[in-house]
Formats: C-alpha cells, sequence, structure tokens
C-alpha cells in the first residue's frame, strides 16, 4: 500500500519533469532508435580519422594506404600542399562529428540541431566518395564508406523525424505503452518534418550538389514539392532557398571551368551528347543574358549553360544573376501549379507531378 501510494505522489511530479525534458529536447524516450546506434556513428570515422589525420600531417604514404586510393593519388597528396589542406579539413571534421555522436551516445543529450546538419554532411559525403570510386580517384573501400553513409543518413533522417512530432502525452510516460504509428502516421510525421524552417535550406544544399552528381533530380523534386504541400504559406521561401542552392552549384561550376576549361567536359561527358547543349547554345547566341535566363527556368541541366556562357565571355555575375532569377521563377511557378492541383505541373517533369498527385492522395 505505502509502495503504491509514494508512485501515485511521484507520478506527477515525473510527468512534470519528463514534460521539461521534452520541451529541452532531452528526454531519452523521444530516440527512435537505440542509443548505440550513435556510438556506431561515432566509430563508423571516428577511427580512421585520427589515423588519417595524423598521417596527413606527417606526410608520408604508408602501405596501408594503398588499399584505400590508387598510388598516384596518394603520391599526388603528398606533393600537394593544398590537396593536404583540404585533407586536414575533411579529416578534423570528420573527428568533430564522431565527437557529437559520441556526445550523444553517452549523455543522451538533444539531438537537434546536430543530426540534422550531420544528415546533410554525410549525403554529400557519400554521394563524393562513390563518384570518387567512379572516376577511379579511389578504391572500393571509401566507397563502401559512402554507401554506409547513405544509409546512416537515411536511419538518422528516421529517428529525428518520429521525435520531433511526437506528441507530448505519449513522450512523457516512457514507462506507458504508447500506441504505433501506421503508414498513415509516418506520414502525418514526414508532411510535418517537411514543414520544418530549416528543411527548405537543407533541400537547396542538396539541389546544389547535384550540380556535381546529376543522379538526385527526381528525388530533390520530392523533396521540394514535399516542403511545399507540407507548409503552402512558405512556398516562395522554398523556391528561393531551391534556387540560392543551385546557384551556388553553379558558381562553384564556373570556378572550376576557369581554372580548368576541360573539367566540366571531362566530369560530365554525357551531357554534351544531350539536346539541352544545342537548346542552350541556341538560346545564349540570339538572346544573350535573357536566353541564359530562359534556359536557368527550364528543367534541364545547366553544365552546358556555364561552359557556353563562360566561352562566350559573359560577366560571371550576369550568369550568376540570371540563374537565381531563373531558378526563382521556375520553382515558384512549380510550388504554385502544386498547390493549385495543376497538371501543368508534369511539364517539369513526371516525378513533380506524380509527388505532388501522391501527397493530394495521402492528405486526403
Amino acid at each position: 500500500h505505502v509502495s503504491s501510494t509514494t508512485r501515485s505522489r511521484q507520478g506527477p511530479l515525473r510527468d512534470h519533469r519528463n514534460q521539461q525534458k521534452l520541451e529541452k529536447g532531452d528526454l531519452d524516450c523521444t530516440m527512435a532508435l537505440p542509443h548505440w546506434f550513435y556510438l556506431l556513428a561515432a566509430l563508423q570515422w571516428g577511427i580512421l580519422a585520427p589515423l588519417n589525420l595524423v598521417k596527413v600531417l606527417r606526410n608520408k604514404p604508408t602501405k596501408m594506404a594503398y588499399l584505400f586510393v590508387p598510388e598516384e593519388t596518394e603520391m599526388c597528396q603528398k606533393d600537394c600542399a593544398i590537396a593536404q589542406m583540404w585533407a586536414t579539413l575533411f579529416w578534423t571534421s570528420q573527428i568533430a562529428f564522431s565527437l557529437g555522436y559520441l556526445h550523444i551516445y553517452l549523455y543522451r543529450s538533444a539531438r537537434i540541431p546536430l543530426v540534422p546538419i550531420a544528415i546533410v554532411q554525410k549525403v554529400m559525403v557519400g554521394l563524393l566518395l562513390i563518384k570518387a570510386n567512379m572516376n577511379e580517384v579511389v578504391h572500393s573501400p571509401p566507397a563502401v564508406g559512402g554507401v554506409t553513409d547513405l544509409v546512416m543518413a537515411c536511419i538518422m533522417l528516421f529517428d529525428v523525424t518520429l521525435p520531433i512530432t511526437m506528441p507530448v502525452a505519449a513522450a512523457a510516460a516512457p514507462d506507458a505503452d504508447a500506441p504505433r504509428q501506421g503508414h498513415g502516421g509516418m506520414v502525418k510525421y514526414l508532411l510535418q518534418f517537411a514543414a520544418k524552417p530549416w528543411y527548405p535550406w537543407v533541400v537547396g544544399a542538396l539541389s546544389g550538389l547535384n550540380n556535381f552528381t546529376m543522379v538526385l533530380s527526381v528525388p530533390l523534386v520530392v523533396l521540394y514539392m514535399s516542403g511545399v504541400l507540407a507548409n503552402p504559406p512558405r512556398r516562395r521561401v522554398a523556391a528561393f532557398a531551391n534556387a540560392v542552392g543551385t546557384t551556388a552549384g553553379v558558381a562553384v561550376l564556373v570556378y572550376l571551368f576557369i581554372q580548368n576549361d576541360e573539367y566540366i567536359k571531362e566530369s560530365f561527358p554525357s551531357v554534351f551528347d544531350h539536346p539541352t547543349w544545342a537548346k542552350t547554345e541556341w538560346a545564349v547566341s540570339h538572346y544573350g543574358w535573357f536566353g541564359a535566363f530562359l534556359i536557368s527556368v527550364m528543367p534541364v541541366f545547366l553544365q552546358p549553360l556555364v561552359v557556353i556562357c563562360c566561352l562566350a565571355k559573359m560577366s560571371k555575375l550576369v550568369l550568376l544573376g540570371c540563374v537565381l532569377t531563373g531558378r526563382t521563377l521556375k520553382y515558384i511557378i512549380m510550388a504554385e501549379l502544386a498547390v493549385a492541383g495543376d497538371k501543368r505541373l508534369g511539364f517539369f517533369g513526371s516525378a513533380a507531378l506524380n509527388a505532388a498527385e501522391s501527397f493530394e492522395q495521402k492528405d486526403k
């Protein structure tokens, strides 16, 4: 009788404390994954990063390094100071993220904002490692690490999506049997996740990265449509964020082309055989900067536009301004058509129309 009375008195106090922890983001039960997952995340790069950082700082190639990169790549880094600097920055950033994961594991600390930032970092690193393997810059083990990064990014996305939108009443009682959410609840959680203020900027950053990978076009359309439909009043902000990310990627392409005018041709050979090249060349040659603006509004790759405008000696600021305004207009039109349920959204690709229709059906 005494123990049951004590528990009844402690119950409201415990619930109040749990609710306070939930508001701070520190409640253990809001984590969808077991905590040891973040220990694995810390060990993934946490062991290799310090060893590679020491190797880069010593600037002495080792035989073990040849298991990960070709000999010419290793010797290139040895003889290039700028490559050593970027390698140092990469490995120190991996150490920093690993320490963050370790802190989450040891102290059950809040995952916001570290984990959403880490998701973007893992997606970028994963895709770039896979691309480097395809270009024979690294061997298979780093590519496996890249695939692992992409998988872990998806798992982390699942982890931060559910807890952020978990009802307070369910999260405040860790010893209660909380009802399991079905597929409908999962869709609701994903839509609420896409409604976060920082979500459009994450998608925009991925759009900038897609200038180099060219494999994210369809997933990015789905991500963009989900952000627009999850938060329609901020659809113009989402459009601008996506345009800013794309323009940032184009700016990097312009810089790389200035440094090496063969870079784009060597990295994206298929683009030059695509009909987009002829359309872009005709538009720029006939209409100049206005042609560049029109191409930026269209759902096409922008690598030909960078090459043609640079060869035509167009001002780099004018080119970037055309891309920013053109892409902003493009994404605004897509957002307006998606919100209105207009079938003409299919002009920007079947993926955009299918994504909008699927979200509309799920809302119903």
